[in-house]
């Protein structure tokens, strides 16, 4: 199972904040539904219905491929690394979190849309950093991942992650949700014969069991991950080569 692996993908972080910093004139981040007021902010550039500023725009809500927003449709570079993609995109959003703000651990069990991201689930969420510095840490069952601006990093949000800005300026990430295309299987290493019969199992019956439990889980849906209590210290992780990791191009297979 691949915890996170950074793709053999690159952006020029320069033009996609320009285009941040158009779009933000007037202000338009709305806050996460886990985070506290104004402390983690996400900007809808791909949605469901194709709305930036409606309550389920924010999210993935189920369907198939989104439509593009009026504000993707303003900012050419950042339609450029979306269109990078060839995969349907479910959804696309800028996320920012203020200096201070913590997102404490948490496991993305897929309470909107009923999906879960994880490359055996064939759905993916790629983080894209635009605003960033040391001060900001990404930590995946943790274990810190060295997130760089114009860097795209797959993630696996099922397992326990966190993030926390401890730096003097806002962090912007560029986030999407992705279907698996041939396209995007070859950007990563060939998947072990147990991980794909993994995969087939949880394609065929994680979603109709997941809609059994989730009533009994509702209430956890509405918790607040963001705060301002300081994460303890993590494990170091030493950034990988482009598309490779410390040793086989993963963090985290097993």
């Amino acid at each position: 199972m691949i915890g996170a692996y950074r793709l053999p993908l690159r952006f020029d972080p320069g033009p996609l904040l320009d285009d941040v910093r158009r779009i933000e004139s007037p202000p338009r981040s709305t806050d996460h539904w886990a985070g506290t007021t104004g402390e983690w902010g996400v900007i809808p550039l791909v949605s469901s219905d194709g709305n930036h500023d409606t309550p389920d725009s924010a999210s993935f809500t189920g369907g198939g491929a989104g439509r593009a927003t009026a504000l993707l449709a303003g900012a050419p570079h950042l339609a450029a690394a979306v269109g990078e993609f060839r995969a349907p995109v479910l959804h696309a959003r800028l996320s920012r979190l203020r200096p201070g703000t913590v997102i404490h651990p948490h496991r993305d069990y897929g309470h909107i849309g009923d999906q879960r991201f994880s490359f055996e689930r064939g759905y993916i969420r790629v983080h894209v950093p635009i605003l960033t510095d040391a001060g900001t840490t990404w930590r995946l069952a943790g274990e810190r991942i060295d997130m760089r601006a114009g860097d795209a990093w797959y993630v696996n949000v099922c397992l326990p992650h966190a993030v926390e800005n401890a730096s003097t300026t806002e962090r912007i990430h560029l986030v999407l949700d992705l279907e698996l295309s041939d396209w995007l299987r070859r950007l990563f290493p060939p998947e072990s014969v147990w991980d794909r019969a993994r995969g087939i199992v949880l394609r065929r019956f994680e979603r109709p069991l997941w809609k059994l439990v989730k009533p009994i889980l509702k209430a956890r849906s509405h918790r607040a991950y963001a705060s301002r209590s300081p994460l303890p210290a993590a494990r170091d992780q030493v950034t990988p080569p482009e598309g490779q990791d410390r040793a086989d191009g993963t963090i985290g297979q097993r």
